[in-house]
């Protein structure tokens, strides 16, 4: 053991008060722990631990003295450092607090708990800036890091509203406690939390990663109003995002997942249509005939229709004839007929029409011939 003179008898001790502090017997573990230290035992790790039976207990000054005792023995020791800032923390002393967390990360730049708390310390003092850079060095860290997401969650809803209280929940603490090394981190229980973490993923345009945490959100509170309207942004956001990248189908998905309003109404008639364009220029016409199909059936205005309808009448014409080319008689006269529906005077089709019905006469005769 680093930093540890022992004993047979203090190990024993040390390991016995190891298991009462994880069952939550915090009395039984302290005796234990001072049996250890009569016998002659002295580990570092012993006295953070029993720093953090005060620290949980409200005894702030003992929590102060055990962890500044375990660093005399192991100066390198960054977890001790790190439990150190939380009771500094929580009497004021935010100086001496931002030092410990700091030497905690200078011995373990890996040490994911220090700059969470770090984190929660800007938060306090309302320097956002500093609070989601910490968090998302944490987060990196520790992707599956819950806490820190849902602090990073508050930190961006924070941003613009300063000085304000961020109503996330009425009946929990606006940050998450802070991280005590010998705490087990747990996954959010409940909806806000997954909602926050929702947010923190969502702001970093992760859509994926936002969608699948306010779905989880949902799972557990399925009638929860802001989850369901963050989650039709994301979606909203997503399609834009698409679009913008030229995804029109994945675009056209996402919008699809977003209650019916004007903004998605358009939004959807411009994928379907761009998307159309994509597919009769690539010789996809089954499917530009398909997007231009769902325009039409969308309310569109009279400038869209007539847009719709001219790239439904070349999609159907190009099909035709594709069919037309390959013998396929029977398809090529319904695509050509499909052209007569939206225009019954349509000199092409008409023309198209009259030399497949030849054709296949021909076609049919010569057929007889050699039977």
């Amino acid at each position: 053991m680093k930093g540890s003179n022992h004993t047979d008898s203090g190990v024993r001790y040390y390991n016995l008060g190891v298991v009462y502090q994880k069952r939550g017997e915090s009395e039984k573990a302290l005796r234990a722990y001072q049996r250890a230290l009569e016998v002659g035992f002295s580990y570092a790790n012993m006295y953070i631990n029993i720093g953090v039976i005060y620290y949980q207990s409200g005894e702030l000054n003992w929590a102060i003295q055990s962890y500044l005792k375990g660093i005399e023995i192991d100066p390198h020791n960054a977890a001790a450092y790190n439990n150190l800032g939380n009771p500094y923390s929580k009497q004021g002393r935010l100086n001496e607090a931002v030092k410990s967390y700091q030497k905690a990360i200078s011995l373990s730049p890996d040490c994911d708990k220090a700059y969470y708390n770090l984190g929660r310390l800007y938060q306090q003092q309302e320097d956002l800036r500093g609070a989601i850079q910490a968090y998302h060095k944490a987060i990196q860290l520790n992707p599956n890091y819950t806490k820190a997401y849902y602090n990073l969650g508050v930190a961006y809803c924070q941003q613009g509203v300063v000085g304000e209280t961020v109503p996330l929940n009425n009946n929990r603490d606006e940050l998450l406690n802070d991280t005590q090394n010998s705490e087990m981190e747990s996954g959010p229980s409940d909806a806000i939390s997954y909602y926050n973490q929702g947010i923190a993923h969502y702001q970093q345009r992760a859509w994926e990663d936002a969608i699948s945490a306010f779905q989880r959100a949902l799972r557990i509170d399925s009638n929860h109003p802001d989850v369901k309207l963050k989650l039709e942004s994301v979606y909203f956001d997503q399609g834009v995002a698409h679009y913008q990248q030229g995804e029109f189908k994945e675009g056209i998905r996402a919008f699809e997942k977003v209650n019916n309003n004007t903004d998605t109404h358009n939004y959807l008639k411009i994928g379907y249509s761009k998307q159309g364009q994509l597919d009769h220029k690539n010789g996809r016409f089954r499917e530009a005939i398909q997007a231009f199909q769902h325009i039409l059936n969308m309310e569109p205005s009279s400038d869209e229709s007539i847009t719709a309808y001219n790239y439904l009448r070349q999609s159907y014409i190009a099909q035709g004839n594709i069919y037309y080319q390959r013998g396929r008689f029977r398809e090529a006269i319904r695509a050509f007929q499909h052209v007569l529906d939206i225009q019954p005077k349509d000199v092409d089709a008409c023309n198209y029409l009259k030399e497949v019905y030849i054709t296949q006469g021909g076609y049919i005769l010569s057929r007889r011939q050699v039977g």
